[in-house]
């Protein structure tokens, strides 16, 4: 009986069912379980990614072939070269960067020179200034030239004001008779009439 049910054969009445056991194994039955839930979870977020994808490689993707078509070129030339017109070549190379270099550096200088000759220039005005101050002279043309322009701008701000100025009273008016048209102002006594004499 026992080989009946080991060789596959209908078990007899009576018999016990053996144990159904799962043929899949668990390892795959838990990858396609986690897979599942991801899905289930950042779906939308994978949809979105890819269609964004899309859309940066659409917009970006005629600048990205030119690049590499431009580098391909450049590496075929190169190629395509003899070791004397890579020599060549590396050689006008460095010459271009040594010119360069040297540029700048001479243009480094200049600009050192003339910041050093400004400085120089402002330290002797300097001292120009001081020992005229000790020895009770007036002070530089340079400090004269500024004095004299301020000067010069607060005079036209103070004719300026006054020109722009109103009066305060018209040039007519007196405080004591009035004004010189028009009928008086000022108080007059009456003419000849007294007092009346009794009632």
């Amino acid at each position: 009986m026992a080989d009946d049910v080991l060789d596959g054969g209908p078990p007899p009445e009576g018999a016990e069912h053996p144990n159904l056991v799962n043929q899949n194994p668990y390892a795959i039955v838990s990858a396609f379980n986690s897979v599942l839930m991801f899905i289930q979870s950042y779906g939308w977020f994978m949809i979105f990614g890819f269609v964004f994808s899309m859309v940066v490689w659409s917009n970006f993707e005629t600048p990205i072939r030119r690049f590499f078509q431009k580098r391909k070129r450049q590496f075929d030339v190169t190629d395509n070269m003899t070791p004397e017109q890579i020599e060549a070549r590396m050689e006008a190379m460095d010459l271009a960067r040594r010119r360069m270099q040297e540029k700048y550096d001479r243009e480094a200088r200049q600009r050192a020179e003339i910041r050093q000759q400004m400085e120089e220039e402002k330290r002797q005005r300097l001292i120009d200034d001081h020992d005229a101050m000790k020895a009770g002279k007036t002070q530089s043309g340079t400090q004269k030239k500024i004095e004299k322009k301020l000067e010069q701008i607060n005079t036209t701000n103070v004719i300026k004001k006054n020109k722009d100025a109103k009066p305060l009273r018209p040039p007519t008016h007196s405080p004591l008779g009035g004004t010189s048209s028009g009928p008086s102002t000022r108080w007059r006594p009456g003419g000849g009439r007294g007092p009346s004499a009794g009632g």
